[in-house]
């Protein structure tokens, strides 16, 4: 069509930022697609960021409902005050979250692009803008240049700019190397909105689960000036060097491909996978001894019990972790006296359903309550790497709370000497 051919209705749509491809002529081997991943633990951080900002003197946005929830309407994007995006290709396909949606975004939308994640404060407008003037705005290839593949970069616009939305053209979903969703609740909740909206679906791989050969990955994050490693090795992903939970997996952890489920690798599986990279010549001696060195600190702080504070120096819980793999165990003393012992998959797979669908969660993680004399070792262990002050306050704060950690244990003690008891008089009863 000739420009003179064009509808007159054309020239006032605004340009369109990305150069992206129409989901609805999808392509596996050649698309780019701007989205917006939907992550089940987003709503704690939004509510987190509500939070801050309030604390912060800023009051309720006038140009937007940051709380619309995309999981639930999708297509009220524009309504918001911002979203955080990213920029995806055939070759980096890395998102925040395992499903979302597929934005069209007007170029005078954008405010923040950033090869890594921007950590950007989403709710509020004037903010995003003032960070927008010292991030600046980078052309979409060179952002993509600037994209590793195993982390997400960010594209941050306002829902609502001088009368043009953001709009919602359609949605995606993760898959494994098996075709299977990566997130079978999430995939199907994209399914109904595709459908009820009319609007395109498509797959995106999950990046992390890609290679199913064994290899060495490395690259220089944007932004980052330490090289990132991967190990793949046996259906795992080992990050020896150069991650942090922004790019979904913590250095030292390793990352299952087909349950995609991360966790602290074990001390024995980490360094036959820095053996493996040794061998590749991909590592030094020298290196692999450092990265060694530095996954027994993390380790050994990982299994300390440790007092942590908020901002404002407030205590927030004692919390460290037992064991490895699916068998790791976190046990967590909290600020109101409350204490748990539950394994961490278990823990994670509740709360992704919860956050996710509430229906799909009817009960919550199995923990079980310290016994006194547990939390008191606890407790004295991490007042031991305090100081002074602050151990004072720790010891106090134990005092005040003895009878609280007494009857959440004296209740579970209760409880399951009458389960036991029920249990009793239904076996009699068969006899």
């Amino acid at each position: 069509m000739s420009e003179k051919d064009r509808p007159i209705e054309q020239y006032h749509q605004p340009r369109l930022w990305g150069e992206t491809t129409d989901p609805k002529e999808h392509s596996p081997k050649h698309f780019r697609y701007l989205v917006h991943a939907i992550n089940p633990f987003a709503k704690i951080g939004a509510m987190a960021g509500c939070a801050l900002d309030s604390m912060e003197g800023f009051g309720p946005e006038a140009s937007g409902d940051q709380s619309i929830s995309m999981y639930k309407q999708p297509e009220r994007i524009g309504d918001r005050v911002s979203a955080s995006m990213s920029l995806i290709d055939q070759d980096h396909t890395a998102t925040w979250g395992s499903g979302g949606l597929i934005i069209d975004a007007p170029e005078e939308n954008i405010v923040i692009t950033s090869g890594a994640d921007a950590s950007a404060r989403n709710n509020n407008r004037d903010l995003l803008i003032k960070q927008g003037h010292i991030c600046g705005i980078i052309d979409p290839n060179e952002l993509l240049n600037r994209t590793s593949q195993y982390a997400h970069n960010e594209v941050v616009a306002l829902a609502e700019h001088e009368g043009h939305q953001l709009q919602t053209v359609g949605f995606f979903y993760k898959v494994t190397p098996k075709g299977e969703p990566v997130n079978h609740h999430l995939a199907q909740a994209m399914h109904m909105h595709a459908d009820r909206l009319q609007l395109p679906i498509v797959e995106i791989p999950e990046p992390r689960c890609a290679d199913s050969e064994n290899k060495v990955h490395r690259t220089i994050r944007h932004g980052k000036e330490e090289e990132s490693i991967i190990v793949s090795l046996d259906g795992y992903n080992f990050y020896l060097r150069g991650f942090d939970d922004t790019s979904g997996c913590s250095t030292y952890s390793m990352l299952d491909k087909d349950s995609l489920q991360a966790c602290f690798a074990s001390p024995c599986q980490f360094k036959k996978a820095v053996e493996f990279a040794v061998g590749m010549g991909e590592l030094s001696d020298e290196d692999a001894q450092h990265i060694l060195s530095g996954y027994e600190e993390a380790d050994l702080q990982r299994k300390t019990p440790t007092a942590y504070y908020d901002k404002y120096g407030n205590f927030e819980k004692i919390e460290y972790f037992e064991g490895y793999g699916s068998e790791e165990y976190y046990i967590s003393i909290r600020k109101t006296g409350h204490s748990a012992r539950g394994n961490t998959i278990d823990a994670r797979r509740f709360y992704r359903a919860l956050l996710c669908d509430d229906q799909l969660a009817t009960a919550g993680p199995i923990e079980s309550p310290l016994s006194p004399a547990d939390a008191e070792f606890v407790i004295k262990e991490a007042i031991g790497k305090l100081d002074p002050a602050r151990a004072v306050e720790l010891e106090k704060w134990h005092e005040d709370h003895k009878s609280v950690i007494e009857r959440v244990w004296r209740d579970r003690v209760q409880s399951a000497s009458r389960l036991s008891g029920q249990f009793a008089v239904r076996y009699h009863s068969i006899l």
